[in-house]
């Protein structure tokens, strides 16, 4: 009994073991077609070079052509980035390069877009034209944080604007009531001059 259950466990995990290794097989067949490590080699320089790795896809015209094969940091710090490509892809020395995303939270990849000189991009040889990726999250924040603050900004401007002309106006009106009611140096009302007799009770007199 207990010899028939080991051999039905070594079945059942030489079947599991099978189909992981078909598994990984496909998709590495998949993420590396045939043709592309033997393809030629051309370097293309980014400021930026976020989500791509060893492996990443290179795509012209949404159909992939070849795969990153290296990355490194040059003395400027920048990314330099290797890619083979097919060999039956002849791509023009003014191909240029950048790096997009496979929709909004996809994977990115290098997108090759083709030129129009006829002077072919040699093995080795380097791609000139390149645009850096873009951070997505960069730019959400951006998009929510910048709107707030530009928002909060306007409240402080108004208020404080509010604040200065009620400030203005007390500052006008304590003024007006100086003027209606002139003080001497020591606080004292100045007294009012005497008035004059009129000219009927001199003549009286």
């Amino acid at each position: 009994m207990a010899a028939e259950k080991n051999i039905v466990e070594v079945v059942v995990g030489t079947m599991v073991l099978v189909v992981c290794t078909t598994f990984i097989w496909i998709v590495y067949r998949g993420s590396s077609p045939e043709g592309i490590k033997d393809g030629y080699r051309v370097t293309a320089s980014f400021e930026r070079a976020d989500g791509i790795d060893v492996g990443s896809n290179v795509m012209v015209s949404g159909v992939v052509v070849g795969m990153v094969t290296d990355k490194i940091l040059d003395k400027s710090y920048s990314a330099i980035v290797g890619i083979s490509v097919r060999n039956e892809i002849q791509l023009p020395s003014d191909t240029s390069a950048e790096i997009i995303s496979n929709g909004l939270l996809g994977a990115k990849y290098i997108a090759l877009i083709p030129g129009a000189s006829s002077e072919p991009l040699i093995n080795n040889g380097t791609i000139e034209f390149t645009q850096s990726s873009i951070s997505i999250e960069g730019l959400l924040s951006k998009l929510f944080f910048g709107v707030d603050s530009g928002n909060k900004s306007e409240e402080h401007d108004t208020t404080h604007s509010s604040e200065h002309s009620d400030g203005d106006d007390e500052r006008q009106s304590a003024q007006s009531i100086d003027e209606d009611n002139p003080e001497t140096p020591a606080g004292k009302t100045q007294p009012h001059p005497p008035k004059q007799a009129s000219k009927a009770k001199i003549a009286l007199g």
